[in-house]
């Protein structure tokens, strides 16, 4: 269950915050683990059981979803690394734990992605056994592996997303600020050719009233 905490919530402790975020992340491994171990145990199955064009069709089925569990495994192990990155550089004085909690936001939406994983792959394994099987619809399957890459997606958002944004809106402000700069050398030019052009005036007219 993801937390729903308020700016500034001080009944929930930052301890529990990083101890939820923990056991999400750990659920979510988990339900990872168990897609992949499952698809393993469908290909001996149908090895086992099937043959002909049934046999090539089920293994190619369950090689698609194997590759995607591979490349899902090694998204998520590079986003966690980030995402300790992420903490590190931010918490400074601070433990972990009080880092979530003051960016509860962000922990929130870490929470989230990670739950919305190990559902999705757990949907994914459900509807590969039933095409398998030959009792589900391969269109449930494709949108289930749709929906696994997708949240997955979702939480190396929450994890590479925010270093990324903050950089980028470091250069935008660098941007703005070279800009402003050369708006007002380009005034101050122009206001020192006015200055020049006024006194060039003034000291012409004083030359004809002496003359």
């Amino acid at each position: 269950m993801c937390l729903n905490l308020p700016v500034g919530s001080s009944d929930i402790t930052a301890e529990a915050i990083g101890a939820e975020l923990e056991q999400e992340m750990k659920r979510m491994d988990a339900a990872i683990q168990r897609a992949v171990a499952m698809i393993e145990e469908m290909q001996k199955k149908s090895r086992a059981t099937d043959s002909g064009i049934r046999l090539e069709v089920n293994e190619k089925i369950l090689d698609s979803c194997n590759q995607l569990m591979a490349a899902i495994v090694q998204l998520v192990a590079r986003s966690r690394a980030m995402q300790e990155e992420i903490v590190a550089a931010g918490h400074g004085t601070v433990n972990p734990n009080e880092f979530y909690k003051r960016n509860h936001q962000w922990t929130e939406g870490l929470l989230s992605a990670a739950k919305a994983i190990g559902v999705a792959a757990t949907v994914l394994v459900q509807s590969a056994d039933g095409v398998v099987s030959g009792q589900g619809k391969l269109e449930h399957l494709l949108v289930a592996a749709q929906e696994v890459a997708a949240k997955d997606l979702d939480f190396s958002h929450y994890s590479l997303h925010d270093t990324k944004k903050q950089e980028m809106e470091s250069q935008v402000r660098v941007l703005e600020l070279e800009d402003k700069l050369t708006r007002e050398r380009a005034h101050l030019a122009q206001l020192r050719k006015q200055h020049y052009q006024l006194a060039q005036i003034v000291e012409n007219e004083d030359g004809a009233e002496h003359s």
